[in-house]
């Protein structure tokens, strides 16, 4: 029977369990996401974190779509429908079925570009940063509940970034907000709002000011070893983070390694342990600033 692994943390110490790798099944339901109503007919692709079309599926008569035989992973939903925004729908599957629901976006008023810049207190653009642009639901007013993500771009060095915000076909105006997540900072809830109408040309100048956390790190050491208790030379150990350059390093030829990573007791770090032929073991943990966190022996196991 084939084996995975899957980490858990017990105070500083990694437990690594092996659990069986059945292969499971991705459904879900497509809607138009300003009526609600079904999308049939809508070709969806299931592709792997390097964007290779794993299966392709035609919605049906209400909307639903099946990938079978899908192994625990990160997958990217892709829907595919004229006059709709294409949807690219980041899913993670472990032991269990997956079912989501994704939302189609119209895009027969064409679209406009809106751009801006992410700086701290002063002034200073910040890169590496992930910016949502949200549009609000007319169904729902404005609450927190009602906005959805319709794009989303990352902050080139100097922090300016550029998305595309939908048009209406009709005297309507859509309202949208700019959210700015990130490793770093403290994640802004929506603001920004503007409005968008069938006239609106490009949109400028929509920048945002985030809190940046202090810089502190900790120090991550462990040692890599496979199922018989050899040490694993190059494995590779991440952290990857919300960031353009997040840490990582390899382990040594007894598998040891140490990793410097952001810490301030309340930042979750993910740690990836990862090599060709094994299994990746991966770990989320949060470490206090300023210290050494020794994980216990980490074993890989063989595909």
């Amino acid at each position: 029977m084939n084996k995975v692994l899957r980490g858990l943390m017990i105070g500083s110490s990694l437990l690594i369990i092996a659990t069986s790798a059945n292969a499971m099944d991705i459904k879900g339901k497509i809607v138009d996401s300003e009526t609600a109503a079904t999308l049939s007919g809508a070709t969806v692709d299931l592709k792997d974190s390097n964007g290779n079309v794993l299966q392709e599926v035609t919605a049906d008569s209400a909307g639903r779509f099946l990938f079978t035989g899908v192994n625990s992973g990160t997958y990217k939903i892709e829907v595919k429908e004229t006059g709709y925004v294409g949807i690219d729908k980041s899913v993670s599957i472990t032991t269990k079925n997956k079912n989501v629901s994704i939302k189609a976006i119209p895009s027969a008023g064409g679209t406009v570009n809106v751009t801006g810049k992410v700086t701290d207190s002063l002034g200073t653009g910040i890169g590496g940063l992930e910016v949502q642009l949200m549009k609000e639901d007319p169904r729902f007013g404005s609450s927190t509940m009602s906005k959805y993500v319709v794009d989303k771009a990352t902050t080139a060095q100097d922090g300016t970034y550029t998305l595309k915000a939908i048009k209406p076909s009709d005297t309507s105006t859509y309202t949208y907000y700019v959210r700015v997540l990130g490793h770093g900072i403290k994640n802004t809830s929506a603001t920004g709002q503007f409005s968008v109408t069938k006239d609106t040309t490009n949109i400028a100048n929509e920048n945002v000011t985030v809190d940046v956390l202090p810089t502190t790190t900790a120090t991550i050491t462990g040692q890599v070893l496979d199922a018989i208790g050899n040490p694993v030379a190059n494995a590779k150990v991440t952290a990857p983070l919300r960031e353009t350059n997040y840490p990582e390093t390899v382990t040594n030829a007894n598998g040891e390694f140490s990793l410097v990573v952001p810490a301030n007791g309340i930042l979750q770090v993910p740690i990836r342990v990862s090599k060709s032929g094994y299994q990746t073991v991966r770990e989320t943990i949060i470490p206090n600033a300023n210290t050494t966190l020794a994980l216990q022996t980490i074993n890989l196991i063989s595909k």
